[in-house]
């Protein structure tokens, strides 16, 4: 290689770089900020879950890590990587699998914990994994289809509403 292609491929390198970079902050923005400004209508309930998921996993009771008859995996190990980063011991002073949401809301609040901040930790690694999958997919749509393409589409995804609310 020449060194002006050495140089080219460096500049190259160095755009796509600050592009990519770009692109992150763009998907992080509207996904990142404000995670505890709302609450819907669902989230206690798998907040509640992804706490019986992680008490079963730590446990050794791998029958028990079974929440729910749908899909939701992902938020219940987002919501126990939450509980690992916010209330570690959560599992040492559980009193059972299977709290009513009441009476786990009550448990966290005698214990000095706030759901909203226990869900605020499981959302940040769900923020995480959807920047991190859109960063990748932009890496290879880029490759694919050219700078201004790629540009173009994963802004459009970065400030969608539908996605923005997931």
């Amino acid at each position: 290689m020449a060194a002006s292609e050495r140089r080219w491929h460096r500049k190259d390198t160095s755009r796509i770089g600050l592009l990519f970079g770009l692109i992150l902050l763009a998907l992080w923005l509207p996904r990142g900020l404000a995670l505890d400004r709302f609450v819907t209508v669902d989230e206690p309930k798998w907040l509640l879950r992804s706490a019986n998921f992680y008490n079963a996993l730590v446990r050794g009771n791998l029958k028990d890590t079974f929440q729910r008859e749908h899909p939701g995996v992902t938020i219940t190990w987002a919501g126990t990587a939450g509980f690992l980063w916010r209330f570690p011991g959560y599992y040492k002073i559980s009193p059972e699998q299977n709290m009513t949401p009441t009476r786990f809301q009550n448990f966290l609040s005698s214990h000095g914990r706030s759901s909203l901040d226990l869900l605020v930790a499981g959302r940040t690694f769900v923020v995480l994994g959807i920047v991190t999958a859109l960063g990748a997919a932009f890496l290879v749509t880029y490759r694919l289809l050219g700078v201004l393409p790629a540009l173009l589409a994963f802004l459009l995804i970065s400030f969608d509403p539908f996605q923005v609310g997931l």
